[in-house]
């Protein structure tokens, strides 16, 4: 068990484990914000079309469109970020185990 534990955080850790921890992340929120916004909000009808005109724009529709469209949208900028961040922790880490070892 201790075994498993140590590749969980080794894959974790790793910059290619940080990248699909993030998108897997971002993907999530994007796709249950847009069930959730699908069940909740959306009423596939000519009734609906009327009621949506009513509570369709309230204030959780709202926060599930804006979630939903922002973590589409910005997943590939994220990404990079995450990137830019993962390079810098690696080379940090990387300095800092010479610097102990040598001490």
């Amino acid at each position: 068990m201790n075994k498993v534990n140590e590749i969980i955080l080794y894959s974790a850790d790793s910059v290619i484990g940080r990248f699909f921890l993030t998108f897997l992340l971002l993907h999530s929120m994007h796709y249950f914000s847009t069930m959730i916004y699908s069940s909740y909000c959306l009423d596939i009808s000519i009734f609906g079309y009327f009621k949506s005109m009513i509570n369709g724009h309230g204030p959780i529709c709202h926060i599930l469109m804006t979630i939903s469209y922002h973590a589409q949208s910005n997943i590939y900028n994220l990404l990079k970020t995450a990137a830019v961040g993962t390079g810098i922790s690696f080379i940090t880490n990387k300095i800092f185990r010479k610097i102990n070892t040598q001490a």
